[in-house]
């Protein structure tokens, strides 16, 4: 059930509220995937599908304990890697908040935008770009921490938990037949 997004965007551009929807659940799933000392990899449109119950993503057999290195997929890499899995380095959360700024910027915007350099007159593609900076240093800490500062790009105020992260906002049910990760 469900088509892909790379499917999708042959259609176009994904209406911005479609854009945050797709933008909170994949950056829950990741905080949920992250959370359990794993990474996926291999994060890219087609390996996410867009279902009527919400977002789903596929490609999982990459997924590995973080610190393992992903078999790349061509010599010159994938347009959603992050520049350091290009020279070697192994998949980390970075590498897959990368790929999910990369993929939410394509959705929005409809091009690809590198370096983590600002510029943008609409905040949230801001936001992305920045996400997409040319070192994991330069990029947010956590999919929590990119997902609140979404959020704050959006002007939508979430409060506080008691850890001191954004409370979580649900945007879809959960799809029924989902496993944990």
């Amino acid at each position: 059930e469900g088509r892909t997004l790379a499917e999708r965007l042959d259609d176009g551009l994904l209406p911005r509220e479609e854009v945050v929807t797709l933008g909170m659940e994949l950056l829950e799933a990741l905080t949920e995937l992250h959370g359990r000392d794993l990474v996926h990899g291999d994060l890219s449109p087609r390996n996410l599908i867009l279902t009527s119950r919400g977002l789903r993503i596929v490609g999982m057999g990459v997924a590995d304990r973080c610190g393992r290195r992903k078999q790349a997929n061509s010599m010159f890499g994938d347009a959603w890697e992050a520049p350091e899995l290009r020279n070697g380095a192994r998949a980390t959360a970075s590498s897959d908040l990368f790929a999910a700024a990369a993929v939410l910027h394509r959705a929005l915007k409809g091009e690809m935008q590198w370096g983590g350099l600002g510029g943008e007159d609409d905040p949230l593609a801001s936001c992305l770009v920045q996400a997409m900076g040319s070192s994991p240093e330069l990029r947010p800490a956590s999919a929590a921490l990119l997902r609140g500062r979404m959020l704050e790009a959006l002007g939508t105020t979430t409060g506080k938990a008691a850890d001191g992260r954004p409370e979580p906002i649900r945007t879809a049910r959960r799809p029924e037949g989902a496993v944990d990760l």
